[in-house]
């Protein structure tokens, strides 16, 4: 029985999606804090992370939603959440890509996404930090390609 649903899995247009996850998976069991990541795990030593983000906006910066994430990620929740998360916005990257641009042969076509975004060389993404760069440009994409594929649906 568990031989034949998988067969099944295999078969269906989901399994590069699956494929994709799993080797998603085992490629963030070494990632670790490091640069940008490590600077902001210490952003709210002295301050309240609220006062931590009007002062990013006044000085700094106006991504406070983005940055906002980013400390509660490194400084207040543990990092094996991070990088279920990060998996997740990884398969809505892949699941947006292949909504928005894949209408036949799905199968096929979905195996070279997976081959396209796997070939992405993810270590360049780790050099000023993981967490910090993964939230600032791959989770804004992933989840900008879902709002277009509702947005697009709705058209």
């Amino acid at each position: 029985m568990k031989i034949t649903r998988i067969k099944e899995y295999y078969k269906s247009d989901k399994f590069p999606l699956i494929l994709f996850v799993i080797l998603m998976s085992l490629s963030h069991i070494f990632m670790q804090k490091n640069n940008d990541d490590l600077v902001f795990s210490a952003a709210c030593n002295n301050t309240s992370l609220f006062q931590f983000l009007i002062n990013r906006y006044n000085a700094w910066s106006s991504r406070i939603v983005i940055e906002g994430i980013l400390v509660l990620f490194c400084e207040f929740l543990p990092m094996a959440l991070w990088k279920i998360t990060n998996i997740g916005m990884f398969a809505f990257l892949f699941y947006s890509l292949s909504k928005l641009f894949i209408t036949e042969n799905k199968r096929n076509l979905s195996y070279i996404l997976c081959i396209c975004l796997i070939s992405i060389p993810i270590n360049i993404l780790g050099e000023t930090g993981w967490m910090a760069t993964m939230n600032n440009y791959l989770w804004v994409v992933a989840t900008g390609g879902i709002c277009n594929d509702t947005y697009i649906q709705n058209l």
